[in-house]
């Protein structure tokens, strides 16, 4: 459906990012896709779509053994594919077996495609690699025989998103290797979903915040290419996409993108930027946000940590033209207190790589400014709550910058009682609701709440003021 430029447009966007290589899966794509990575030197897998689960009886076997053949023989010359790929997580959701003989069966029918796409991989073209990838747990894979089919393991993982934390991935690493350190381990999928209109100073598991996302590939990618026996990495996924089941932040997209829809970069695009390309890059985290909101931490300012992420020893920063110092740079990530002022702030950051090369970055933000005390002179407009919340939330249409919650103080504003909501899901305890919220697209602004709430307090000065209630009901 898409011409030849979008998918084209793409690649150019993985290889400007400092990529390598492309995982293009869980199917064939259009042939302009290859096209494009045989022209930029981005390497590939391609990939037949056997997803999720098998079908057991022939006609499914022998359809599997003919995509093999057909995609080898099509995709041969390309010199951009460097792996044959099949069978993606069929094992996550297997069907439920009748008894052990019903298990055993259905082990050997997986076991016996793979061993007949694998063959046939091979039969056709010896000198490029195999490979298969697993979710994170590798039981059924191991049982049924297929860690040794391939030359190479994939494995998807995402320890610190979907479970555990983020240290459990590189354990995970290490466990494989120690139990097939004669294979080749490819990372064929990681990430964290995150709404580039979320953000947060205090980020945890699925908040859908960009900042999590941030740690999230700031823990993953140093980890990967400290293993030798990493051959590879494919984060998942370059750009956000279209997934129907989903509800989470945006509803129907899967949000894990390093891109948004509309292939604008998000600050974890810039990141993998600072640490695999070798020319100059800096980068503001957040500088995209053309409004934002905070609470004064001392009279007429706002202090906020910023991170910058940058490819060189040191970066120097400046507000509105006035220095705030040079700050260095450990692992291509350097954190500055910036103290913002209401109105308009222009924030730049330089570097100067150790060859004498230099990059800046320069954004704008007008910045909304909100009183902790209203007995100062500090003028007020808007307050914007998100109750129940350590998110904030920035509403592009409106140009409105929602922020978290605060306990009321005398003289200030804030709840008053109650305890933020965190819903049960069958991926643990989660910061928000998972719900779509009909009627709207701002469903972040709905999805949190503080249950039991006696009150809600603002010692405003005289004068007239126009409240709005938002309410939603996530439990029925």
């Amino acid at each position: 459906a898409l011409g030849d430029e979008r998918h084209t447009r793409d690649a150019e966007q993985l290889k400007r990012m400092g990529a390598n290589f492309l995982r293009i899966a869980h199917y064939p794509q259009d042939p302009a896709v290859l096209a494009a990575c045989d022209r930029l030197g981005l390497l590939t897998s391609v990939e037949i779509p056997i997803v999720n689960a098998v079908t057991r009886n022939e006609a499914f076997a022998d359809c599997c053994e003919r995509m093999m053949t057909e995609m080898v023989l099509q995709n041969y010359n390309s010199p951009s594919v460097c792996i044959w790929t099949y069978m993606n997580e069929v094992m996550l959701r297997p069907p439920v077996f009748a008894d052990e003989r019903d298990k055993a069966d259905y082990l050997h029918w997986v076991r016996d495609i793979a061993q007949r796409c694998d063959a046939t991989a091979r039969s056709l073209d010896p000198a490029r690699a195999t490979m298969l990838p697993c979710h994170g747990n590798l039981t059924l894979y191991d049982e049924a025989g297929l860690l040794k089919i391939p030359d190479i393991i994939g494995v998807n993982l995402y320890q610190g998103w979907y479970g555990g934390r983020f240290t459990d991935f590189e354990k995970q690493l290490d466990r494989m290797h120690a139990a097939y350190p004669d294979k080749s381990l490819f990372v064929t999928e990681y990430g964290a979903d995150c709404d580039v209109r979320i953000r947060s100073a205090r980020p945890e598991r699925f908040d859908f915040s960009v900042d999590y996302a941030m740690l999230y590939h700031e823990h993953y990618l140093p980890q990967m290419l400290a293993r030798p026996f990493i051959c590879g990495a494919a984060a998942w996924n370059l750009n956000d996409f279209y997934a129907e089941p989903r509800g989470d932040a945006v509803p129907h997209v899967n949000c894990k993108g390093l891109c948004t829809l509309d292939r604008t970069p998000k600050d974890t695009y810039f990141y993998y930027q600072a640490m695999l390309r070798h020319d100059p890059v800096v980068h503001i985290c957040g500088g995209d946000r053309r409004f934002r909101a905070g609470v004064e931490t001392a009279t007429g300012i706002a202090t906020e940590r910023v991170r910058i992420y940058a490819n060189a020893p040191q970066v120097e920063v400046s507000l509105d033209g006035r220095t705030l110092g040079r700050f260095d740079v450990t692992d291509c990530i350097a954190e500055v207190e910036i103290p913002f002022h209401a109105g308009e702030n222009r924030l730049e950051a330089t570097i100067r790589t150790d060859d004498g090369r230099t990059a800046r970055h320069l954004c704008t933000t007008d910045y909304r400014l909100v009183p902790r005390h209203f007995d100062n002179s500090t003028p007020f407009t808007e307050l914007n709550v998100l109750l129940g919340s350590t998110r904030s939330f920035d509403d592009p249409q409106q140009e409105t910058a929602w922020i978290p919650e605060q306990p009321y103080e005398a003289g200030g504003w804030g709840y008053v009682g109650g305890t933020p909501w965190r819903p049960k899901t069958n991926r643990g305890t989660q910061p928000a609701s998972n719900l779509p919220i009909d009627r709207t697209r701002l469903d972040p602004m709905f999805q949190t709440q503080r249950r039991g709430l006696e009150a809600f307090r603002a010692d405003l000065p005289d004068g007239v003021y126009e409240v709005t209630l938002y309410f939603a009901e996530l439990s029925g």
